[in-house]
């Protein structure tokens, strides 16, 4: 408190003017006690805060992993028009399209989920989403699985 008092009496030795004016009110608001403010941790938030967290970690993750979708789906569409892809066995062609199927449908169900929020984002469902949107990532996930050792032998 003694600050404050020696701060505002600093400011009226000062001359008049606007200057005082703005340097008094500044001096005024730093030595002002400050209040703590109480953080809100997760165990905190409510069943709907807690929804829109889980759904919005969800939506992020997946816009972050789809340009890992992108770039296998794009190199084996690019297999085909190669040289040596006329060269291959019928098990080796074979094995390209299921890998090629498998990426497919990884792509589709990892883009669902943001068509799905999309979709029902105004209809309150926010539990339905998130957890359709749970059920197809997992499910991409799995054919990423499948993908992976197919298109690393392509």
């Amino acid at each position: 408190m003694r600050r404050r008092c020696v701060l505002r009496n600093w400011a009226h030795r000062r001359r008049a003017g606007p200057l005082r004016a703005g340097l008094r009110r500044f001096l005024i608001i730093i030595s002002r006690p400050r209040t703590p403010r109480k953080e809100k941790g997760l165990n905190d938030e409510d069943e709907k805060e807690r929804r829109d967290r889980q759904l919005i970690e969800l939506l992020n993750e997946l816009r972050v992993a789809l340009p890992g979708v992108q770039v296998p789906f794009a190199f084996l569409l690019i297999v085909p028009f190669s040289q040596g892809f006329s060269t291959v066995t019928p098990l080796q062609r074979h094995a390209y399209f299921a890998t090629l199927s498998c990426t497919v449908v990884w792509a589709v169900l990892l883009i669902a989920p943001s068509s799905h929020h999309r979709l029902l984002g105004r209809q309150h469902a926010k539990e339905e989403t998130l957890r359709t949107s749970n059920h197809l990532t997992i499910a991409g996930l799995a054919f990423l699985a499948l993908a992976m050792p197919g298109a690393r032998s392509s």
